[in-house]
C-alpha cells in the first residue's frame, strides 16, 4: 500500500518544483503508479479528462519540505506521495510513517528528539 496526501485544489507550478515528465490520457491510478515507479517523483499534478480534452499527469520533484501547491488551474488537483510499502505503520494515534526522504507534510517540522511531525496527523516513526 502506498499512501497519498490530497487531493489539493491547487497544483504545483514549475517555479515551485521540477516537473519531471508529463503523460496524456491515463487515469489517476495510472498517474500515481508512474510516480511510484520514478525514484525522483515526490508528488503529481493530475487533470482528469473532460469534453474534448484528455487527462494529464505531471510527475513532480519538490525539495523538502514540499511547498503548498499555489497554481490555480482547475480542474487540476495535486497529490503528494507520503509513504511507501516498505515502511511500518505507527503504533501511535493510527498514523502512518512518512517517506523519510520527503519529510513532514505541509511545511511542518520534525522536532529534535521527537519521532513525529509537529501539528501533523502523520508521524515520522521511521526517522530516529
Amino acid at each position: 500500500i502506498v499512501y497519498w496526501g490530497g487531493p489539493y485544489r491547487k497544483c504545483w507550478s514549475e517555479e515551485q518544483c521540477d516537473h519531471l515528465e508529463s503523460e496524456i490520457g491515463g487515469t489517476l491510478k495510472d498517474c500515481k503508479s508512474l510516480c511510484v515507479g520514478n525514484l525522483n517523483c515526490t508528488n503529481i499534478n493530475y487533470t482528469p479528462s473532460r469534453k474534448d480534452v484528455e487527462s494529464d499527469c505531471v510527475l513532480i520533484h519538490c525539495g523538502t519540505p514540499i511547498p503548498r501547491p499555489r497554481s490555480r488551474d482547475p480542474p487540476c488537483k495535486g497529490y503528494i506521495l507520503i509513504g511507501d510499502p516498505t515502511m511500518k505503520k505507527c503504533r501511535k494515534k493510527g498514523g502512518n510513517c512518512l517517506n523519510k526522504d520527503l519529510g513532514c507534510p505541509g511545511g511542518k517540522v520534525l522536532k529534535p528528539g521527537k519521532k513525529y511531525c509537529e501539528d501533523s496527523k502523520f508521524f515520522q516513526c521511521c526517522v530516529q
